[in-house]
């Protein structure tokens, strides 16, 4: 008789066990970082050279370099940012 209600404890602490691990299961939530909006606009595009002035050439040569670089540094802009929601997912994928 004894043997019966131990095997019944036994099984009873089992099923609690495994009940329990389910809440451990989990993940923590994380706070990611967003990303700007302006980062995620497509750059503007390049003026169309036409007939006119050597004056005119170096404006729209000065013009071009300079949205080449506004454009280059919001692309490494939003590269960073998308690393560093990867570096946290990679992080957070180690811990469990």
């Amino acid at each position: 008789m004894w043997k019966n209600t131990a095997m019944m404890t036994v099984a009873t602490l089992m099923l609690t066990g495994c009940g329990s691990l389910t809440t451990l299961s989990t993940p923590p939530t994380v706070n990611q970082p967003k990303i700007e909006r302006a980062l995620l606009q497509l750059c503007q595009k390049l003026p169309l050279m036409d007939e006119g002035k050597i004056a005119d050439r170096f404006y729209l040569a000065k013009t071009v370099i300079g949205m080449y670089g506004d454009c280059r540094r919001k692309q490494e802009a939003l590269a960073d940012s998308v690393n560093a929601i990867e570096g946290k997912r990679l992080k957070n994928e180690i811990r469990n």
